[in-house]
């Protein structure tokens, strides 16, 4: 076995903020680690960590599969992570840190030191697609991402860079990437109305989070350093902690007696609302060229967002109905009582679907399937205005409303993509804007046809 000092393989690449440091590689926040291709049979780690409250944890992945997990043990130590593999054979190897950096235990730490391996060689990784750097707090942590769901234990083992967001995303893009977050801490405060634990004041640093002399020996208080690494987009996931502060009772400082409470007064969520202000202008201001994306928000509106769509739902239902009145005003029909009881039927079929309470429409997970079966008779519904228009604007050469036909045609071409797909494919929902221009085509045919033809016009 040859062994080789992680930082004297260059092929080999270090996953998460690093210090300026030629030792060891530190492994501070979560999903920090080691990255490789490596053909030859065995590799195993070289490794160093210590801790009194909260062991590391370590994940490995092999050509994209999760194949080992464990805790490392205190003091130095080294881990076979394959051994007896095919020689000549590229393996694409991932090590990654489970745990986020435990600022409340100060002896919390893990190096990698070196390599070791049997023949092969290093070959160069493929360049990253983009690099994305995730901010937050346990969502971020991949804290509770293990463990079953009635488990309440704040403790390591349920700590996982593999069953998290933002690996999974960094994955979906083919980036690489790095994480900033504490288990419990916002943007103000921490859940328990601790001032002191804001995340965005260590922002600045490698990994001022991971606290004691330790750890500051390792480099985790040195300035980061945002220009060796440009992220192209930061993905800020804060807030979730000083909301559920508001309902909790005030933080008492133990060397003055003060106290500290987040609640829903005007003067506090001006307060949220200017730090949420000047996290973005510290990310913008050390990111430059990066897209800043903030998650925290729009799930605290899914009971509103809901009963938009839910009214939206209906109303357009109402639209179309009376876009077969129109119909039957323009070209003077007479009795067609088939048509009017199949727009009825279909109508009210809708209706009924939309107010079943299987839609969850109050809920962030909506069942797709019921987003099926209230717009089949919508899409029915809007099939036979289609045919209706598009015939009698044949039949009585009627050149204003040629192309009404058209407009419901391109609505529903737009529309139907966002309610199979945009779940999965957020940016499918982006379809909306050339539906709704759709619709306000439909509706200027009709106000232009109205002017024209109005008596004096």
């Amino acid at each position: 076995m040859t062994t080789a000092p992680i930082r004297s393989l260059p092929a080999v690449r270090l996953l998460g903020r690093q210090p300026v440091s030629q030792g060891p590689v530190p492994c501070f926040h979560t999903a920090s680690g080691i990255e490789c291709l490596f053909t030859g049979s065995e590799l195993a780690l070289c490794l160093d960590a210590g801790f009194t409250l909260y062991e590391p944890w370590i994940s490995v992945e092999l050509n994209g599969a999760w194949i080992a997990r464990f805790p490392v043990q205190p003091g130095r130590s080294q881990v076979t992570l394959f051994r007896g593999m095919t020689p000549g054979t590229p393996k694409h190897v991932r090590v990654l840190k489970d745990v986020q950096a435990m600022h409340d235990d100060p002896d919390h730490f893990l190096l990698i030191e070196a390599l070791a391996f049997e023949g092969g060689d290093f070959l160069p990784l493929p360049e990253p697609a983009c690099r994305l750097e995730f901010v937050g707090n346990s969502i971020t942590s991949g804290e509770g991402a293990l463990g079953a769901v009635c488990e309440e234990d704040w403790i390591a083992p349920f700590f996982s860079a593999v069953n998290h967001y933002a690996r999974m995303t960094a994955d979906a893009f083919h980036a690489e990437w790095r994480i900033v977050s504490q288990s419990g801490w916002g943007l103000l405060s921490s859940w328990d109305n601790d001032p002191r634990r804001r995340v965005m004041d260590y922002y600045d640093t490698v990994c001022g989070l991971a606290a004691g002399p330790h750890n500051e020996a390792l480099g985790a208080q040195q300035p980061y350093r945002f220009d060796s690494w440009k992220a192209d987009a930061v993905i800020l996931n804060l807030g979730t902690n000083d909301d559920g502060a508001m309902g909790n009772p005030p933080w008492t400082d133990p060397a003055t007696g003060k106290t500290y409470a987040q609640r829903p007064t005007p003067e506090h969520l001006a307060e949220l609302e200017q730090t949420a202000v000047d996290v973005l202008k510290k990310v913008r201001a050390r990111n430059p060229r990066a897209v800043a994306l903030c998650t925290t928000g729009l799930e605290n509106s899914t009971a509103a967002l809901g009963l938009g769509k839910w009214i939206t739902s209906v109303t357009m239902t109402v639209f179309y109905v009376l876009l077969y009145y129109v119909w039957r005003k323009r070209y003077h029909v007479q009795g067609c009582a088939g048509c009017t009881a199949a727009v009825w039927l279909l109508a009210g079929l809708r209706v009924l679907l939309c107010m079943m309470p299987q839609n969850r429409w109050l809920e962030p997970d909506a069942p797709l399937r019921w987003g099926i079966y209230r717009n089949i008779p919508f899409a029915l519904l809007g099939l036979l205005v289609i045919v209706l228009f598009y015939r009698k604007a044949k039949e009585t050469a009627d050149h204003a409303f040629r192309w009404m036909w058209l407009t419901i045609v391109l609505s529903f071409g737009f529309y139907i993509p966002v309610v199979l797909w945009a779940d999965a494919y957020p940016l499918v929902g982006m379809l909306m804007i050339p539906k709704t221009c759709a619709y306000v085509w439909t509706v200027w045919i009709g106000l232009q046809a109205m002017r024209r033809e109005a008596p004096g016009a």
